[in-house]
C-alpha cells in the first residue's frame, strides 16, 4: 500500500509520504511505552530536571487542548448541517432514536444486574437502610443523591430547574464561553449553527459547510502531528 502512494504522488508528495513511513514507529504502542519507562526513570531520579522540563509537557497539552473546541464546532455544525440536506432524513432520525433508547435500556439492565450482584450496602444494619430508603424516597432528585457514610456531608445542592439549565447552556457572548471553555455553551452553539445551515438553502449555506469542513481538517491534521510527539511529550509529563 505504501509503494502503491509513492508511485502515484509527484516528488513533493512522495517526499512527505516518506517522512509520514519514516515517524510511523513514533505511533507505535512501544515507542509509547518507552516514553513512559523514560518519564518515570527521569521523574525518580533526576527531579530537578524533571521539574525543568514541565513547562514543555504543559506546552503539549496546551496544544492538543487547543484543537478541542475548533474541532467540536466544526464537526458538530457540520454533521447536523448534512444531514438536515439529506432527503432521508426522516429515517436518519429514526435510526438514532433507535439506537439511543437501546443503549438506554442496555445501560439499564447493567446497573440493575451490577446492583443485585454486587449488593452495595447489604452489610449496613437495618436501621440504616431503613433510613436511606425513606431519604431517597423523599428526595425528588433522587437518582442524584449522593452521601458519605463514614465523614461529614457536604451541603446539599440547590435543586436544579429547567430554567436555570436553560440560562446555563445559552450563552450571552461565544467568544467568552470560548475562552473561559464552556463547552456546554459551545456545543449549543455548535447545533444552532448547524440546524440553521441545514435550513439555509443549499447554494448560500454549501459555502458555510466547506468552511466548517476544512475547519475540522486542519485541525485534524493538527492533532495527528501532534501524536508524533506524543512520546517525548509523555516523558515530560510523566517526570513532572
Amino acid at each position: 500500500r505504501s509503494t502503491g502512494c509513492l508511485r502515484e504522488c509527484n516528488m513533493n508528495e512522495q517526499h512527505q509520504c516518506r517522512k509520514k513511513i519514516c515517524l510511523q514507529w513514533l505511533l507505535s504502542p512501544w515507542a509509547i511505552l518507552i516514553g513512559m519507562v523514560l518519564g518515570f526513570l527521569l521523574g525518580t531520579f533526576q527531579k530537578q530536571i524533571a521539574g525543568e522540563l514541565s513547562v514543555y509537557g504543559n506546552v503539549y497539552l496546551s496544544l492538543l487542548t487547543m484543537c478541542v473546541l475548533p474541532i467540536l464546532v466544526s464537526a458538530v455544525s457540520m454533521s447536523i448541517g448534512r444531514a438536515l440536506k439529506k432527503k432521508n432524513m426522516a429515517g436518519t432520525m429514526r435510526r438514532l432514536i433507535a439506537i439511543f433508547v437501546l443503549f438506554l435500556l442496555l445501560l439499564s439492565m447493567a446497573g440493575i444486574i451490577t446492583g443485585y450482584v454486587c449488593k452495595p450496602g447489604v452489610n449496613l444494619g437495618k436501621k440504616t437502610q431503613n433510613t436511606l430508603g425513606k431519604l431517597i424516597s423523599q428526595t425528588s432528585s433522587s437518582s442524584d443523591l449522593q452521601m458519605f457514610l463514614f465523614k461529614k456531608n457536604p451541603p446539599p445542592p440547590e435543586k436544579p430547574g429547567i430554567v436555570s439549565f436553560v440560562s446555563k447552556i445559552v450563552p450571552s457572548n461565544i467568544l467568552r464561553s470560548m475562552v473561559e471553555d464552556r463547552n456546554l455553551e459551545v456545543l449549543f452553539f455548535a447545533i444552532i449553527f448547524g440546524v440553521m445551515l441545514g435550513f439555509i438553502p443549499t447554494k448560500t449555506s454549501e459555502r458555510g459547510l466547506l468552511f466548517m469542513e476544512l475547519l475540522y481538517h486542519i485541525f485534524s491534521e493538527v492533532i495527528q502531528y501532534a501524536l508524533y510527539l506524543l512520546p517525548i511529550g509523555l516523558i515530560f509529563l510523566i517526570a513532572s
